[in-house]
């Protein structure tokens, strides 16, 4: 009869324990306590079918010296002009933004001619373009690979850096809430041309590379990323399997800026991207934990499309 009765608190303490492992084992690969978000998307969401964003230019600006309370502001006020598209409360991921407040940030101008000697934190930060644009994802940085430019009409590299495109926006920015699915599309031949019209005739279409940057996505919760070849076209790169995003600003003091800055840090993976030809579209799942294979049904959909 004693052990009856010993086995009873025994068998609830076990259970105690056992979920109190579960919840912090969801915690942490979940990402919770680190304070990430939540788009407020799928079949329940009281968003509306779909909601158009323009690309936020007020956000393009230096961000040298200011503080980490005024940067981490300044991500919650641009995320605060969607709120139908959050669910619950949100804060800045600290393990994304790992940034220091009061230092230097490598420069848009900085990144795209950083092989041409170009000042690295002069004009608006790089990160701006991203940090300040919370809702788009995984986005391309678009730069331009063999870069070359007629001497005579620019007689040294700051004449070029001056009319070269520092970022080339989307034409259209839609999130279809419902579906868990978003669609940034660009004028690519439109870019190409007016980069061509500065250069020489030897540059083409394929030179027209990106990275992808996607901290936004892994601030909302999706950590893995795969590029698929069945609905994606003309795309120079096609990662093999599914990505860990694993992308985060934070001081970096090697290929960045001329001393310790703020600068995005992306594994070789989501870097070295180009077109092969035009129309083109980048057609990406993603997912909020690593899935056993891309056949899992994703938890988002980004769709880059580039006429």
């Amino acid at each position: 009869m004693r052990l009856l009765e010993f086995a009873g608190p025994v068998r609830t303490l076990l259970t105690l324990l056992i979920a109190a492992f579960a919840l912090s084992s969801c915690a942490s690969n979940d990402g919770w306590a680190t304070g990430i978000n939540k788009l407020n998307v799928g079949y329940g969401t009281k968003a509306g079918d779909v909601i158009d964003l323009k690309p936020n230019y007020a956000a393009l600006m230096n961000y040298n010296k200011m503080t980490k309370p005024a940067l981490l502001g300044l991500r919650s006020k641009s995320v605060a002009a969607h709120p139908e598209l959050v669910e619950g409360t949100y804060a800045p991921s600290p393990g994304v933004f790992q940034f220091e407040g009061k230092a230097s940030w490598y420069s848009m101008k900085g990144y795209i001619f950083r092989n041409m000697n170009a000042k690295p934190l002069d004009g608006p930060s790089r990160e701006s373009a991203y940090y300040g644009n919370p809702f788009m994802l995984v986005v391309p940085e678009f730069y331009g690979a063999n870069l070359s430019f007629d001497r005579l009409r620019f007689p040294d590299n700051d004449s070029f850096t001056k009319v070269y495109p520092l970022l080339w926006p989307p034409t259209s920015i839609k999130i279809f809430p419902k579906e868990k699915r978003e669609e940034i599309t660009y004028d690519l031949m439109a870019y190409f041309n007016f980069a061509k019209s500065v250069m020489d005739k030897t540059w083409k279409i394929p030179d027209i590379n990106f990275d992808l940057i996607g901290y936004n996505a892994e601030d909302f919760g999706y950590h893995y990323l795969y590029i698929d070849a069945a609905e994606s076209k003309n795309l120079g790169k096609m990662p093999p399997k599914v990505l860990k995003i694993d992308q985060a600003i934070l001081v970096k003091s090697k290929d960045t800026c001329a001393q310790d800055c703020n600068d995005s840090y992306s594994p070789d993976e989501l870097k070295h991207f180009n077109v092969t030809r035009l129309p083109a579209k980048c057609h990406m799942l993603l997912w909020n934990k690593l899935p056993v294979s891309h056949l899992v049904p994703c938890d988002f959909q980004v769709d880059l499309i580039f006429n």
